[in-house]
């Protein structure tokens, strides 16, 4: 005799296809495109700001400018100064080392900046729950990064920010128990 059986489980319906936008660094969001907006890919759909990586640049670039100084200085001087010959292959390492820190931090500082992997529109990723008020002095920010109540949020690197795809196409994801998941038929 059959026995039918019904599995209750949770469903999420996810944009089939949709790629995913996730914080690379560390920052305060700054600007942030809203939900439902079509994107190109390429496009900037946000900014992260980092204090301290900001502060390194302006330190860097000084420091760039410095040695590019003392080299100038360096090689004017050396048909007329022995010591100033001598000096410039030195002044020279330390100015291709300081233009190879400079590049790898502006790498860095690009990563910032949150670009859209593809064509399609911005769709909010899972909200995030708020805390509960024992612990409200951990939490950084709840519900979506795209509403404005979350600008100046503070995002850390792998928060997933929010899907770029078509909302029209979606994807259904059963959570099924294990126990349950062999009386499951197609």
């Amino acid at each position: 005799i059959p026995v039918n059986y019904n599995v209750r489980a949770p469903i999420v319906l996810m944009p089939a296809d949709a790629a995913r936008v996730s914080a690379t660094s560390d920052g305060t969001l700054a600007k942030i495109l809203p939900a439902g907006r079509y994107v190109k890919r390429g496009e900037t759909l946000g900014e992260l700001v980092n204090a301290a990586t900001q502060l390194e640049l302006e330190k860097l670039e000084g420091e760039l400018r410095l040695r590019k100084l003392r080299v100038d200085h360096l090689e004017r001087l050396r048909l007329d100064d022995r010591e100033a010959n001598d000096e410039l292959p030195t002044a020279r390492a330390a100015l291709a080392d300081s233009e190879r820190r400079l590049d790898e931090l502006r790498r860095d500082a690009r990563r910032l900046t949150l670009i859209a992997p593809r064509d399609g529109m911005i769709i909010p990723a899972p909200r995030l729950a708020a805390a509960s008020a024992e612990n409200a002095h951990l939490a950084t920010w709840s519900g979506s990064l795209l509403d404005q109540s979350n600008a100046g949020a503070y995002v850390q690197p792998g928060t997933l920010v929010c899907l770029v795809g078509n909302p029209a196409e979606l994807t259904a994801v059963m959570l099924v128990d294990d126990v349950d998941v062999k009386r499951l038929q197609p």
